[in-house]
């Protein structure tokens, strides 16, 4: 699943209008710089909300730019789940060195979540695998403990758990304010810019 964040251009047709040629060329123009605004704002707004850094939240984010047949631009936002460790993952390119430092407790892993607060994952614990990985992991246990093996044997299988997803995250703060703000006010300043650069050129009316 992905967080889509999208401004459509269909709107623009009066602003065209003023425009020759090369006028649908501006209008891409003046999208793909509305949402690379968009993109930052929103990735500034999750890492307030979660502390993480900007830029790792920025490379989880794609933007897919508008062209002249196509006046739409769109930002998603990535799907892994944060990662949750002691300290930075190993193979940090794989999760845009996004993470939650955890916190080994007696009963858990205890993380915090910027303005969220604290999460606990009771019986969890943080490890490196022999990979490098690190992360937060709970044991798969039977419902009943086997004969000469206790449910805490090493030997039973183990799967990693996770912190919110970014799109998760997204849908928390005020992704959809800011993309209406940016149409109303933004995309008109840029849609301007772009009609003047191009009459100036002598390619608008």
């Amino acid at each position: 699943m992905r967080a889509v964040i999208r401004v459509d251009g269909s709107r623009l047709e009066r602003y065209l209008e003023r425009a020759k040629g090369d006028g649908r060329v501006a209008a891409a123009r003046a999208l793909n710089r509305t949402m690379q605004t968009v993109q930052t704002r929103i990735a500034r707004e999750v890492a307030a909300d979660t502390g993480l850094p900007v830029r790792g939240i920025l490379r989880a984010t794609h933007l897919v730019r508008a062209g002249a047949e196509h006046l739409t631009a769109v930002v998603t936002l990535g799907t892994p789940r944060i990662v949750i460790a002691d300290r930075a993952p190993s193979d940090e390119g794989r999760y845009f060195g996004l993470f939650f430092r955890g916190r080994q407790t007696a009963k858990g892993v205890s993380y915090r979540i910027g303005r969220r607060g604290r999460g606990f994952l009771r019986s969890a614990f943080l490890t490196t695998m022999r990979s490098g990985h690190r992360g937060m992991f709970v044991r798969l246990l039977p419902p009943h403990s086997r004969k000469g093996k206790p449910r805490s044997s090493p030997s039973l299988p183990i799967v990693q758990k996770f912190g919110p997803s970014l799109p998760h995250v997204a849908r928390n703060i005020r992704a959809d304010e800011i993309t209406r703000d940016a149409e109303r006010t933004i995309l008109r300043k840029n849609l301007e810019h772009e009609l003047r650069f191009l009459a100036q050129r002598g390619g608008g009316a």
